[in-house]
């Protein structure tokens, strides 16, 4: 049975709109509770939907929360157990494919900064010894493995690919430095669990293989009409018009990073700045700090 929490709305004093429409904010967002369980079951969601209803009212009238509403039913968010599925089917392809006595396992990480890739790569190497792969190589940094020796293959690890530039930018790098060291190159393939189908398309030809779990569309151009998409983008943009433009020295990214317009976050994770930023970005133009709907730690 699916717990869904129903929270009352907590209207502001300050609020000047008629009491009627915020009950009809709160009507919807009780009808998204109970029909997307990854926020029905949770009252901070809950919360943080009701705020982004009333920001996308006062932003764009009507037009707002039903755009917010059409992107909800389009989002794709990973529970654990749909995380923990994925990385099993990951692992069983991996040990199925790859010589895993001359492969090498590498986050894509290029620092020394936290990166999903690596928790990724810690789970997967973890759900690898559960299915009898015990001593598997890996690495936590892509570059340490022009330090490597004795390996035909390198498989990079991530969780999200979004335009793809950042990593394909890993293997040409590694090729430039295995070349600068005159050695040969390894086979480079790369793996992640969820990827934009137009960044993959991009950046395939670069890799031996490429491979994720979920390829997904862009939340408007791939999924609206023709003669939909222009009121989409012109109501999101409305929507963006309302926070923040910089955060802490970072540049809010309108319709996310390369303008990707994800969909995508999972459990206990850090949202990818190639989603919406309406979805988790942290601060009003106005300076006063928002409740995001998905966290990202930046």
């Amino acid at each position: 049975m699916i717990s869904i929490i129903l929270v009352p709305i907590r209207r502001n004093p300050a609020s000047k709109k008629p009491f009627g429409l915020l009950v009809s904010i709160e009507n919807l967002a009780q009808e998204f509770a109970l029909n997307i369980p990854w926020i029905g079951r949770h009252e901070r969601r809950i919360e943080a939907l009701v705020n982004l209803l009333e920001e996308a009212d006062s932003a764009r009238s009507q037009h707002g929360p039903a755009l917010v509403g059409r992107l909800l039913e389009r989002f794709t968010f990973l529970s654990t157990d749909a995380y923990e599925q994925h990385l099993l089917d990951m692992a069983k392809y991996i040990d199925e494919t790859f010589d895993l006595n001359r492969t090498i396992l590498c986050a894509t990480t290029a620092d020394r900064q936290k990166d999903s890739a690596q928790r990724v790569l810690y789970d997967l190497v973890s759900t690898l010894a559960g299915i009898g792969r015990y001593k598997v190589r890996n690495l936590n940094r892509y570059d340490a493995a022009a330090r490597e020796q004795d390996f035909d293959a390198l498989l990079l690890v991530d969780e999200f690919i979004g335009s793809g530039q950042s990593f394909v930018g890993r293997v040409k790098n590694l090729r430039r430095i295995f070349d600068q060291q005159r050695r040969s190159i390894p086979l480079i393939h790369g793996i992640a669990l969820v990827g934009m189908m137009r960044g993959l398309r991009s950046i395939s030809s670069e890799f031996e293989s490429l491979n994720v779990c979920i390829a997904l569309k862009k939340g408007i151009e791939d999924y609206a009409t023709p003669d939909m998409q222009e009121m989409e983008y012109s109501v999101m943009s409305d929507l963006e018009a309302v926070l923040a433009s910089h955060f802490e020295g970072e540049a809010m990214p309108s319709l996310g990073y390369a303008a990707s317009e994800a969909l995508y976050s999972r459990h206990s994770g850090s949202c990818p700045n190639n989603v919406f930023p309406i979805f988790w970005w942290p601060q009003h133009l106005r300076l006063r700090d928002r409740r995001p709907l998905l966290p990202r730690a930046l």
